[in-house]
């Protein structure tokens, strides 16, 4: 099949998605499924063939299964109902085809470990990218860093968006070498290298090179669509080409920068559930859970708090400890395991060193007389 051509392609994918309404009337009794019997239908297997990612546990991070993919999805507001349709076609997958109906929004913030471009083929998409409600217009594209929290808003979100997602780590290398100077480039690069400066970036399109821009998509699809030998060659080289392209001819490029107080609201956002995890809590699990590369803890800790993420998790596990002591009757023993301390002389040390007490004499309210603190020496 033919098709290097954008027209062609959404007709193409208009023409399969009429195939599946008819597949859903005669299986399910209506075109748009509920998005609840959906899910069903994609519980286990049939959704490891129809999505290109995974979710990590329960953290809403999307692993990319592959180095690429790309995704047409379309949202139909229905007022009168208050309810959207939706449809979505993935090239290359057993089950390309997707569609539903839902009264709520369904998509949760998120994060990815890959690099994703929304572009608005029609319509008007609105997201939310680090609690910043952003609105993009027809034409207009956004490049989302890996780590970037954000999330579609479904009943605000009405048309035709491309998604396209590549992993930086695979691409890296790539960039360098053939990426032109310029933002586009500085911006990919540093998402590969975690510099914490810029979230996403925000182009449009003149109206000119819309055609141009979208036979580029086109390439991709076709190439995703026939999965001939070598093609995720072929759409690493098209996907150069679409942003030297990008870079040459995008016209009102903005680039957000992270604000100045965003660093702190990820950090509030790590002592918070630092807080609510004190017993278990270490970098490996914030990696997991907030998606930056370990070291940058310690730069974000020694940034705001001038000393080491352990430093800071020592000092909360004490302040913690302090106030079990003096509120509570707990045992020693059961408030370091509240605090995630295994070792007494290592939680004893350490108490010390914040305090100039033993537990028992902090929990006495002062230094105690000395038959106390015979009593109560380091074990």
């Amino acid at each position: 099949m033919e098709l290097w051509d954008f027209a062609k392609i959404m007709a193409f994918v208009r023409q399969q998605v009429e195939e599946e309404k008819s597949r859903n009337r005669r299986l399910e009794g209506q075109e748009f499924p509920d998005y609840e019997r959906q899910q069903e239908l994609l519980s286990g297997a049939a959704g490891m063939e129809r999505f290109p990612f995974r979710e990590l546990s329960t953290t809403h991070i999307l692993l990319l299964e592959h180095s690429l993919y790309l995704d047409l999805e379309c949202y139909q507001q229905r007022r009168s109902s208050h309810q959207y349709q939706f449809w979505s076609y993935i090239p290359g997958r057993k089950m390309p085809c997707l569609l539903f109906q839902a009264s709520q929004n369904r998509n949760l913030s998120h994060r990815h470990d890959f690099t994703e471009m929304v572009y608005v083929c029609s319509g008007t998409y609105t997201t939310e990218i680090e609690g910043e409600i952003c609105v993009f217009g027809e034409r207009d594209l956004c490049l989302l860093h890996a780590g970037c929290e954000h999330r579609e808003i479904e009943l605000e979100c009405e048309g035709i968006f491309l998604y396209l997602g590549f992993r930086p780590g695979d691409y890296h290398a790539f960039w360098k070498k053939n990426l032109k100077q310029g933002m586009i480039r500085n911006f990919l690069l540093s998402d590969h290298e975690k510099e914490e400066h810029t979230q996403f970036l925000m182009l449009s399109l003149p109206e000119t090179c819309v055609q141009a821009a979208e036979n580029y998509f086109a390439c991709m699809f076709r190439e995703l669509f026939a999965q001939e030998s070598l093609y995720d060659e072929s759409c690493r080289i098209w996907i150069i080409r679409f942003l030297n392209f990008l870079e040459d001819n995008g016209t009102g490029k903005r680039e957000t920068l992270l604000p100045d107080h965003q660093p702190v609201l990820l950090y509030r956002k790590i002592c918070e559930y630092i807080r609510e995890h004190l017993d278990t809590v270490n970098i490996a699990e914030l990696k997991e859970k907030f998606y930056y590369q370990e070291d940058y803890y310690n730069r974000l800790f020694q940034k705001i708090e001038g000393q080491t993420f352990q430093s800071s998790l020592m000092h909360q596990r004490i302040a913690r400890a302090r106030e079990l002591l003096l509120d509570t009757g707990l045992s020693v023993p059961e408030i370091m395991r509240r605090i995630g301390y295994q070792s007494k002389p290592h939680f004893y040390r350490c108490f010390q060193a914040e305090t100039g007490m033993t537990p028992a004499q902090f929990r006495k309210g002062g230094p105690g007389k000395q038959t106390e603190e015979k009593t109560e020496e380091l074990p």
